[in-house]
Order: structure tokens, then sequence, then C-alpha cells
């Protein structure tokens, strides 16, 4: 048996969420290599489980446990009753960890526990799932305008025209530096100009050094949207309608 925790002590539940899919996404990668007729045969246990007595509210740091079975193989090709290869399962498992966490930072951890399994219960937390639409048409932004209540003319936060607006640079580097924003909670809506259409990137993902073949002028950015914890998005600044709600 294998307990494989996945440790998470940062604060943006994004973040943790990316992090969680990566390591099930990873999973089918470490039943191959375990599945062997010389080492194991390998099931995993179908919901992530936390430890009987974690609290969401105050707990700050989240471990989640994936539970790996391992039994003995019973076809022609390995004797029935042999034992489970734990040195090689430990060494495939070592190597499986270190690939994938070599792209985390320390508020990532991820751990191989061999021995009795504690006291565990399903996990019921609640992810944030980022969405992200790679094509939008314009008919559909005006759409999601109308369904999320923001007016199709172009009249400002405090419903005055000819107010200007502030730019998307000043809106970005808000974002990133005071501390009152989490960065990983935004998204921007840009024009692709191959595609000619709106296309939304995470604004932690945003370049701004126009050397980079990922950098994207400014000026072609449309529209700021936060995704709450929760999943809800808001469009927090806009160029079409000169809505502003980051510097109000």
């Amino acid at each position: 048996m294998i307990r494989l925790s996945v440790v998470y002590s940062g604060i943006s539940p994004l973040l943790g969420a990316e992090w969680l899919l990566e390591v099930e996404r990873r999973l089918g990668k470490l039943k191959e290599r375990l599945e062997t007729p010389m080492i194991a045969s390998v099931n995993f246990w179908p919901q992530r489980l936390i430890r009987s007595d974690f609290d969401y509210g105050h707990d700050r740091v989240y471990e989640g446990s994936f539970v790996v079975g391992l039994r003995t193989w019973t076809k022609t090709d390995c004797p029935p009753g042999k034992p489970v290869d734990m040195s090689k399962v430990r060494e495939i498992t070592t190597r499986w960890i270190e690939q994938t966490s070599k792209a985390t930072t320390r508020d990532f951890l991820l751990l191989a526990h061999y021995d009795n399994l504690p006291d565990l219960k399903p996990c019921t937390k609640t992810w944030p799932r980022r969405v992200l639409r790679g094509d939008i048409d314009d008919d559909e932004e005006d759409e999601d305008q109308e369904i999320q209540g923001l007016p199709s003319s172009t009249p400002t936060q405090n419903g005055e025209s000819g107010q200007s607006l502030r730019p998307a640079k000043d809106v970005l580097n808000r974002l990133k530096y005071d501390d009152i924003f989490n960065l990983d909670e935004y998204v921007i809506g840009y024009k692709d100009r191959v595609k000619n259409k709106i296309v939304e990137k995470n604004a932690i993902d945003w370049e701004k050094n126009s050397t980079t073949e990922e950098w994207i002028p400014e000026h072609r950015i449309e529209y700021f949207k936060r995704i709450s914890v929760d999943g809800d998005e808001v469009i927090v600044w806009q160029k079409k309608t000169k809505l502003d709600l980051i510097f109000g």
C-alpha cells in the first residue's frame, strides 16, 4: 500500500486546485510504471482522502491523500502468493514524485508513505476551477455582458460618459503589486490578431517583456475578469464599456 500525501501551504485556492489536478493527471503514469507482472497489480482508491481530524476552517495547510492499493499478481507469469517487490515500488514512486514535483515551489509538497493508514475520511472540500474560454465571438461577448448585467453602451462605472479610463497597464500593475488583490484570481481577455477573436489568459502568466515570444501588446487587452473561490466570474475592468472596479 502507498499513501501519497499532497500538501499545499499557499494562500491561493486556484493554485492549490491546479496542483491537485496536476497530481491526479499524473497518477495514471504511476500506475503504468508500477503495474508490471513482476511488481504488483495496482488499484487507486476512487476519492481523495483527508485526516479524520482535519478542520477546513482552522487548518491552514491542506493535506490530501491518494491511496494506492498493491496486490500480488495471480497470473501464470508471476507465481501466486509472491510478495510485492516493495523496493522496486519505492524506487518507481520516488522517481515519479521527483518528476511530478520538479516544477513546483515550496508551497507544494508531494510525499509517499508505506506504513499503516491513519484514520482518514473522504475529502469534501470544493476547489475552484479556472475555466478559460479560448475563443469568444463578438456576439458571445455581448451576450455575456447582458447576462452579467453589464451595459452594452459605454458608460463609466459611475454611470457618467466621457471620463477617461485607466489603461490596462495600470490595472495589471495594481493587481500585481497591491496586496489587497490576489493576481491568481484574475484572467485577461485580449484580441488575438490571428484568430480575430477574444482569447483569455491567466493574469499571472501575462508576459510584459516584449522580447519574449509570449509577449502581447497591452493595448489589445479588452477586459480583466476575477474568478472567485466559488467559481463566480465578474468583469472588473473593460475597455468597451469603460468599466473600472479596480480604481473605481
